[in-house]
């Protein structure tokens, strides 16, 4: 089995929806959104499907964010805590961190969420990666 760049696993994860999913090839270390298991030959590892969609609870990430942010920033918590109700959560939020010029902070923190879900994927399907 070959090893795969957590941070490529991530990039897929982010970069799939709920109707495309990203894969991972166990024999060549591909990871791809096209994947055939009908055309996979007799001899080949199945395909790993990546986390994406259920196993990634962005809504939870993004409370866990705000729940991070220090006492000096309680207004702006308030304000991500008010943007992530009801419809256009994940738009509002976006815009708010943007506007309250913490969307950096909120890539990073993002990103290591993903990194940890990867890992925890890595494991249960014993891909072996590197960092």
């Amino acid at each position: 089995m070959k090893n795969v760049k957590l941070e490529d696993v991530v990039e897929h994860m982010d970069l799939a929806d709920d109707e495309h999913s990203a894969w991972f090839n166990p024999a060549t270390g591909e990871i791809s959104f096209e994947y055939d298991e009908l055309a996979l030959p007799e001899d080949e590892e199945p395909w790993v499907e990546l986390p994406g969609g259920d196993d990634i609870d962005e809504y939870g990430i993004m409370q866990d964010f705000i729940d991070t942010l220090p006492f000096s920033q309680i207004a702006y918590a308030q304000e991500l805590d008010d943007a992530i109700q009801g419809k256009g959560a994940f738009r509002k939020f976006k815009d708010k961190v943007i506007k309250l010029k913490l969307d950096q902070d909120w890539y990073t923190f993002k990103d290591a969420a993903f990194t940890e879900i990867a890992k925890e994927w890595a494991t249960e399907y014993k891909v072996p990666y590197t960092e």
